[in-house]
């Protein structure tokens, strides 16, 4: 039966090896206890490499989504507060319309009462052309121009432009002003109208259109109930992308990062294991040097 001898040579080169090793551990470990990171690129875990890959891609998907609801509530807070503001407008004429409509009042009252409406007529205008950024939000798809001409009448487009703010939903990003301000009852023209029976001093006519005024407001107040509803949708969509982004952080939270107490305790251990073959390595060098005197 033979015997297999070690050499002192091939201890040293086994220890040698070993301490490599153990230096390569070290460097990781402190890696991983510095930056709280227990995976930093593919080698680190193979088998997660597509679920970590995908994990992230949703997060920046959610992220999108975030921002392109608040856009889109952004958007909808100007269309709101364009109609009720219009809405305001609209009283005032009602009130004004009332008052006209009255035999008491005399030629130059009619007169005034034209210049006044006219008045209301271009701020109904500018508010039809609300925007934000240059983005006309009652022009349709034609959002890059204003909606309306100086009479109130429409130039959009019938498109009405959607905004994706998750997967399978949108919320509007503008809307056909020829529907929305003008569908039903349109209220340029009513104004216009009024102004006509006010500029030919008729009372009895002025009297006829309270009923296409009441008509112009309850077509903005219709209106103004849509736009909230687009309003909450995107509400609701920025509160679920931000849920599900949560979620989606800690998913990837669990999987990358190092819990802190066993990453130092593995460094330490790491690290003990190194100093102990270095001292081994050197004690072996040492023994040999005295065996050669």
């Amino acid at each position: 039966m033979s015997v297999i001898r070690s050499t002192h040579f091939g201890r040293l080169n086994m220890l040698a090896t070993e301490t490599n090793r153990l230096s390569s551990r070290m460097t990781e470990a402190s890696q991983v206890a510095a930056s709280g990171l227990s995976y930093t690129k593919a080698s680190d875990a193979p088998g997660l490499v597509g679920t970590i890959h995908s994990i992230r891609e949703q997060v920046q998907d959610q992220e999108v989504w975030t921002d392109n609801a608040e856009w889109g509530q952004s958007l909808m807070a100007i269309a709101d507060g364009a109609i009720m503001n219009m809405t305001d407008i609209m009283a005032s004429v009602k009130e004004l319309a009332m008052q006209m409509s009255s035999d008491y009042y005399e030629v130059h009252g009619m007169t005034e009462a034209v210049n006044e409406v006219s008045g209301q007529l271009e701020s109904l205008v500018e508010l039809g052309n609300a925007n934000l950024g240059g983005r006309y939000v009652f022009a349709g798809a034609s959002y890059d121009g204003q909606a309306y001409d100086d009479s109130g009448n429409y130039e959009g487009d019938t498109d009405e432009p959607e905004i994706p703010v998750g997967e399978g939903l949108t919320v509007a990003g503008g809307f056909d002003g020829s529907r929305l301000l003008q569908g039903t009852t349109d209220v340029f023209q009513v104004v216009n109208d009024l102004i006509t029976a006010l500029g030919t001093n008729d009372a009895s006519q002025v009297a006829d259109l309270l009923d296409d005024i009441d008509a112009a407001q309850e077509q903005l107040i219709s209106a103004q109930a849509e736009v909230g509803a687009e309003m909450l949708k995107a509400e609701d969509a920025i509160e679920l992308s931000a849920s599900l982004g949560t979620e989606l952080k800690l998913r990837l939270s669990d999987l990358t990062e190092a819990d802190q107490v066993e990453s130092y305790a593995k460094l330490m251990q790491y690290q003990t294991a190194y100093e102990a073959a270095l001292q081994v390595t050197a004690s072996s060098q040492v023994g040999n040097l005295f065996n050669k005197i």
